[in-house]
């Protein structure tokens, strides 16, 4: 039996066989490394998404947040036009009394013979601007129209009107 198995085996055949599996058993430990590395690639991928998952979740948050701000902005911004609205009527108001209390003083300083329109207009920068205009006979003149002390009666009449007014509305 021994000689049959023998002539049967060839080391020829063996050698190859044998050089194969070399070459195989080589193959698989490369193939495993590579699955290995992939693995680590695959792992590090999965930390990756999560990371990103998390930014699209913070920038999904900063995005809502956003919008509440924007509606916010956007009610400031109603609310500056209503503000400046009755900031506006509330001075007209308080200009229509300064000019009579104004008008009322410069006439009895002057025994009737001017009395005083104030008119107000936007300037620069949305701030009220005053033109005090005098009323002599009929007739509505600027303040050129009047001598250098009627100027500074009117000035002084023009700042006790302000004085007057912002007295009787202020509440203590």
């Amino acid at each position: 039996i021994l000689t049959e198995q023998s002539r049967k085996f060839n080391s020829e055949e063996y050698d190859k066989l044998e050089e194969q599996v070399l070459k195989h058993n080589t193959t698989i430990a490369t193939l495993n490394g590579e699955i290995r590395g992939l693995n680590s690639l695959i792992n590090k991928n999965k930390e990756n998404i999560r990371l990103l998952e998390k930014e699209v979740s913070e920038l999904n948050e900063l995005a809502k947040n956003l919008e509440k701000m924007e509606k916010i902005v956007s009610l400031l911004e109603d609310l500056k036009i209503h503000l400046t609205k009755y900031k506006s009527e509330i001075i007209r108001i308080g200009m229509e009394d300064v000019e009579e209390i104004c008008s009322e003083l410069y006439s009895q300083f002057t025994k009737g013979k001017y009395t005083v329109k104030i008119e107000s207009e936007e300037g620069r920068k949305g701030l009220e601007k005053v033109k005090i205009k005098i009323i002599h006979n009929g007739l509505t003149h600027g303040i050129d129209y009047l001598s250098g002390g009627e100027r500074v009666l009117l000035g002084l009449c023009f700042r006790l009107a302000l004085a007057l007014h912002r007295v009787e509305n202020m509440s203590l």
